[in-house]
């Protein structure tokens, strides 16, 4: 074998090693839990859904979520869907035990759409609802129109 292919397969060598190295380590790489003296944090949620999105349907047959972010103990509220004009809105929250980056995905008719919420890593304590937000930048267009939701961060007491 000529010497300049070696180089170039210790390069190869050397730059998949990296790359492995790298994969590995966002594969396997544990969050710390996300923790409160005094309480446990709760992510609550609220998303708007044009009702032609719907085509008919009960809102919580065609809408559900899930914390992309990391892991969590989801906790879905169809009995507290609400009319709001032409949409409806879906009530959802999440105690989040591990939190890589505050994204969640919103899917209507098993169609995700990718939102993430501008949380610091570890919210300092309570805080009110935000503006409604629409998805990520980039996102598919072919997603459902008008679909926002707003968000808020709670640490609740232990115990209640």
């Amino acid at each position: 074998m000529p010497e300049q292919h070696i180089g170039y397969l210790l390069v190869a060598d050397v730059v998949l090693l990296l790359v492995g190295i790298g994969t590995w380590r966002g594969m396997f790489a544990v969050e710390p839990m996300l923790e409160y003296a005094t309480g446990r944090g709760v992510l609550q949620v609220e998303a708007r859904i044009p009702r032609p999105v719907l085509g008919g349907e009960p809102v919580d047959a065609v809408v559900s979520f899930d914390f992309t972010g990391g892991t969590d103990l989801s906790d879905p509220h169809p009995e507290r869907v609400r009319d709001d004009g032409d949409a409806v809105i879906l009530p959802w929250e999440t105690s989040p035990i591990r939190v890589r980056t505050w994204e969640l995905s919103v899917f209507v008719k098993n169609e995700p759409t990718l939102f993430v919420l501008p949380l610091p890593r570890v919210p300092v304590g309570s805080a009110e609802w935000s503006a409604w937000i629409g998805p990520a930048a980039g996102g598919d267009p072919a997603r459902p129109g008008g679909l926002t939701l707003r968000y808020r961060f709670l640490v609740i007491p232990h115990g209640q």
